[in-house]
């Protein structure tokens, strides 16, 4: 057929298609050879695509054992740029979107507004704007037309095959996965959901001085764009450079952040990538962007807890039972091996004092990987059911420990991990969401 005849929806999905195609084909091609040369062009390829192929970028940037060992430097350097600079769009394109959410100018709307945006993501970009109180905020809007890219995407079955084929995801019930994966991708593109979810981690997190969740300004929340209150703070790349006592406490910071959201709140936040933190003095960490968050049903909730109660207590049995329970595993060879990897998740709260490192986070993804690969010689099924919400559990699992190591610091996990399952243990009732966002 040709591009003529060629509706104007089949011809962008044929063409991201493609992109993806090329880019997936690099990064095979590099795998095999050990030719690091087209890292930029893979980089590049993946960013202008925004949408899903900027997500499997940021993905392989920073989750240890995505990549290859002898390709992690030279593409984590090229990659690095789509968590926090990924291609933006131009500033009249942005006004007009802006202006069409808002129903007024931007000079109405905002005291002052920076063209030039300070960060740019998969799906939208972020710019420092004034009000006309005085306050500093950020204004996050989304990039014009990401919303028909992501659903060519998702109306490409064969595209998501094949980015699902660059992780160890190949012999997992892909078609549950890839239905829950396009679920959370529509999620994302709705600004006014993600409003109301950060008022609720706000309202979770309130209690602890150490966790700044950004304020929301109601008013000035749309679909496509997000006002929060403006917090300044080290970058990641900076944070790593700090002296150890203040990587501890970071690190320490973050693990109540995630834990208390899964374990108190009920909903977990599983985009943990690099640039949606950043780093205050006296182990204050400031935590952004809550496009992407999983809900547990309070039943799910429960067998959590028990989990962690368990692993703190070292009660191995009722562990073990959890862990059967939380992931529905049948009875043979995949349930021995879940419960063993589990296990090995759990090590940072088996000890008073864990040392998360690169190689500790590798380990846990090379034995993903392994499962996938090797895992029917282990007498495991050819598709492997897991049950909802647990894809996104493996992907802030693997993320938030690859995190972590990139601190490099011995912290006292299990301590701050008792005092979230106490919390979560005197629950009286399950904390609700906002139920809508007053503007």
């Amino acid at each position: 057929m040709s591009n003529s005849k060629t509706p104007g929806s089949a011809r962008l999905r044929l063409s991201r298609f493609a992109s993806l195609a090329k880019a997936g084909s690099r990064l095979g091609l590099d795998a095999l050879t050990g030719q690091e040369q087209r890292a930029g062009r893979v980089a590049h390829s993946l960013g202008q695509l925004r949408g899903l192929g900027a997500k499997v970028g940021q993905m392989l940037a920073y989750v240890d054992g995505m990549l290859p060992e002898e390709l992690t430097e030279a593409y984590g350097l090229s990659l690095k740029e789509l968590l926090s600079q990924a291609p933006t769009s131009s500033f009249e394109d942005v006004r007009r979107l802006a202006e069409a959410e808002l129903g007024t100018t931007l000079e109405a709307a905002y005291a002052t507004f920076d063209p030039v945006p300070i960060a740019s993501a998969s799906l939208g970009q972020v710019h420092r704007a004034t009000l006309h109180d005085g306050r500093h905020v950020v204004v996050k809007v989304q990039h014009p037309g990401v919303a028909l890219a992501v659903e060519s995407d998702l109306a490409n079955s064969e595209l998501l095959r094949r980015t699902f084929s660059i992780g160890p995801l190949k012999r997992f019930d892909t078609g549950a996965m890839l239905a829950e994966l396009a679920g959370k991708l529509r999620e994302e593109l709705d600004y006014t959901l993600e409003a109301r979810r950060q008022i609720f981690f706000e309202q979770l997190h309130r209690h602890d001085s150490q966790i700044i969740v950004p304020g929301i300004i109601p008013q000035l929340c749309r679909p496509r764009l997000l006002t929060s209150v403006f917090i300044d703070g080290l970058s990641f790349d900076r944070a790593q450079e700090a002296p150890a006592t203040e990587r501890k406490a970071w690190a320490e910071t973050l693990w109540r952040f995630v834990f208390r959201g899964t374990l108190v709140g009920g909903q977990f936040n599983a985009d943990p990538h690099p640039g949606n933190f950043a780093f205050l003095p006296e182990g204050q960490v400031a935590c952004f962007d809550y496009g992407c968050v999983q809900a547990l049903s309070p039943a799910r909730r429960d067998v959590a807890i028990s989990v962690h109660a368990a692993a703190l207590g070292g009660d191995m049995t009722a562990f073990g039972q959890g862990v059967i329970k939380l992931l529905e595993a049948p009875e043979g060879p995949y349930r021995d091996w879940a419960e063993g990897y589990v296990r090995a998740c759990f090590r940072p709260v088996l000890a008073p004092t864990f040392h998360i490192t690169k190689p500790y986070a590798r380990e846990l993804f090379d034995d993903l990987k392994n499962v996938v690969i090797r895992g029917k010689a282990r007498g495991i099924a050819e598709d492997i059911a897991l049950p909802e919400g647990m894809l996104l559990m493996n992907r802030l699992q693997l993320g938030f420990y690859s995190l972590l190591a990139r601190l490099d610091i011995p912290a006292e996990y299990a301590a701050h991990e008792a005092r979230v399952v106490q919390e979560a243990q005197a629950l009286t009732a399950f904390p609700p969401m906002t139920p809508t966002l007053d503007t």
